[in-house]
Order: structure tokens, then sequence, then C-alpha cells
């Protein structure tokens, strides 16, 4: 990984990683069970079957928590800070970090609806969310 690849893009992450950069959210679709999971592993955290595949979500969820940054983790962020991460409950899709696009004047609260979003760093397209009753559906954002 080097300071501006925010993730190893591996086999049992493809999926999701290709999925962002096309705008969509893609989470594994355990066959053997039903279960549907993230993040992507190589077998199901519920039933340890390896017949997983990746199904498209709506990216729909619930703000379980966040933080804002003051300090970034890379050179790509220096610029954003203060930026606020959220941790999201994804309505069938396990739980998910992700950058929170609304203003930063915004302060999330826990339960608050989000929509998923891409947004995009030095050409790089990352997971994203917004309020739901800010958001579109569907959109792309460069920062």
């Amino acid at each position: 990984m080097t300071e501006h690849d925010p993730a190893e893009i591996d086999s049992d992450s493809r999926a999701f990683w290709d999925g962002v950069a096309r705008g969509r959210l893609v989470v594994s679709h355990c066959r053997a069970c039903g279960h549907q999971l993230f993040p992507p592993i190589a077998s199901c955290a519920n039933c340890g079957s390896r017949e997983l595949e990746p199904l498209e979500v709506s990216g729909d969820g619930e703000i379980y928590s966040w933080a804002r940054v003051h300090l970034p983790l890379s050179d790509a962020f220096v610029d954003d800070v203060p930026y606020t991460v959220v941790v999201v409950d994804v309505f069938g899709g396990g739980r998910l970090f992700g950058r929170l696009l609304d203003d930063e004047q915004v302060t999330p609260v826990a339960g608050a609806a989000v929509r998923y979003e891409t947004y995009w760093v030095g050409g790089r397209a990352l997971p994203g969310f917004r309020l739901a009753l800010a958001s579109s559906a569907g959109t792309e954002t460069a920062i």
C-alpha cells in the first residue's frame, strides 16, 4: 500500500472496489446461507462457506458512529481536514466506513439515514455517504 493508495485490492475485495469505481456499492452474498456481508472476505462469517458472490446493494443505511478527522493519515487528504468519517450499517450489507460528504458544519447523529455515494481523490474512487435528506441517488463527487 502506498501513501496515496487507501487500500490494496485483492481477489476478495476486487468486486467491491470495481463497484465503487462505477458508483455502486457491492457486498458479498453467501450462496450457501444467503447472508450478505461486508467487508469482503474469503468465507462467510455466518456459515463458513466459500461460496460467495458479489451483490449490488442500494447503499442506504444508518450512521452507527462517526469521527471528525483533524490530522490526515495520507497526504491525499491534507487539504480536506477537518473531514468526517462515518461508520454505516448498510441495509442488507454489513457495516462500512466512508466519508460523510455533507458540509463539515453538519454534525452527524447516530441513527441518521444516509445514502451511498462514490467520491474521487487523486483519481481513486472511494466510498462516501450523504445524509439521506440531502442526497440524490447515483451521484458522484470529486474532492
